[in-house]
């Protein structure tokens, strides 16, 4: 009994430790791989703008003009025709580098070449690059001379929970770009150290059904009998109550005494030696319960079969005692003699107290 506490203990301390360790784990990790996807996507989208931009876009020859590194951050005005349509704008000077890819940009707004589903596969294929998979929606919009509003897919069937745009990427047309992602488990579990998770949750499992089963395990009843009388106070299995009191006794998993020698199961022989050792051939109810099924609620039924198993055992020796209960709200029972004996045949033996084993 003091062994299965230890154990239930030990099993529920390390439960512990592995759910605590677990939880930390997992809340550490997924805060850390959601900022990192949350500072990598405006760098990609970014970087998916400028290549879309690279490989489809020509440089818009009417709006090129020289830069003079002074004039950074100035704004210069600028003559722009397109069929017929032209006007004047006010272009702010940026960098040659920038300045190139604001035009490829507005050059294919113009001509309508683009496309959010194309900035959507490059980002994808970017994003890959780094082990990153969740699903967006990228969106494209421009409000001045070429109204556009293009979104990959409809924004409704994403569970967005992280945005992020960058904006006034043409030249006289301000180009925004849009990204709605869903950072959820399957974009965040590549980047969970999965080892280390799968362990702690095998030794979750194994300890919590370790718990299970200490808590609801009834004890053993495969103790030789030599244990169980020890455990009941006897002092020795040739109790002097056998032959003195019943004329049956138990040996080598048999009892004798009877006209047949009936061959005990583990659990009728410990029942039936309770009763032989008890001074009055009672034994409680409760202690039969404890001894057998530990605090298990519901034993009623188990007892009862027991018994009759314990009732069977003793007819099948004709040894003329059996099992009963003196009624039906008894505390015990008891092991009763049903035949009539040639008293004068026997020794007189000593009297025995009246109480009841436990």
């Amino acid at each position: 009994m003091k062994t299965n506490k230890t154990i239930k203990g030990i099993s529920i301390a390390l439960f512990c430790i592995a759910i605590v360790s677990f939880a930390a784990i997992w809340v550490h990790y997924e805060n850390q791989a959601t900022h990192y996807i949350q500072a990598r996507l405006p760098v990609v989208i970014k970087n998916a703008v400028q290549i879309n931009a690279r490989e489809k876009g020509v440089f818009f020859q009417v709006a090129r003009f020289s830069i003079d590194p002074q004039d950074i951050g100035k704004f210069k005005e600028v003559f722009f025709r397109d069929k017929d349509t032209c006007f004047t704008y006010q272009s702010k000077v940026v960098d040659m580098e920038t300045h190139i890819q604001r035009n490829r940009q507005t050059n294919l707004l113009l001509n309508n070449k683009l496309h959010s589903t194309d900035i959507k596969q490059i980002m994808d294929s970017l994003l890959r690059q780094e082990n990153i998979r969740l699903p967006m929606s990228i969106g494209i919009k421009s409000s001045f001379y070429k109204k556009t509003d293009d979104w990959s897919t409809d924004t409704t069937q994403i569970a967005s929970n992280f945005t992020t745009s960058i904006l006034g990427q043409g030249d006289f047309e301000d180009i925004d770009y849009h990204v709605y992602a869903d950072i959820s488990l399957p974009a965040i579990w590549p980047f969970m150290p999965r080892t280390l998770i799968f362990f702690l949750l095998l030794v979750a499992g194994a300890t919590g059904c370790s718990v299970v089963y200490c808590y609801k395990r009834k004890p053993s009843t495969n103790l030789t009998i030599e244990k169980r009388i020890f455990l009941l106070g006897c002092k020795e299995n040739n109790s002097p109550f056998y032959a003195e009191r019943t004329y049956i006794y138990i040996d080598n998993h048999f009892l004798k005494g009877g006209k047949v020698d009936a061959r005990l199961s583990p659990r009728v022989e410990v029942l039936l030696a309770m009763f032989l050792h008890s001074p009055n051939l009672q034994v409680r109810k409760s202690y039969i319960k404890y001894l057998f099924w530990g605090s298990a609620e519901d034993t009623m039924g188990n007892m009862t079969s027991l018994i009759n198993q314990g009732r069977k055992t003793l007819d099948e020796a004709q040894c003329g005692w059996i099992l009963i209960s003196e009624h039906k709200k008894a505390k015990h029972y008891t092991l009763k003699e049903v035949t009539t004996i040639d008293e004068s045949s026997r020794e007189k033996t000593k009297s025995f107290s009246s109480y009841s084993i436990y």
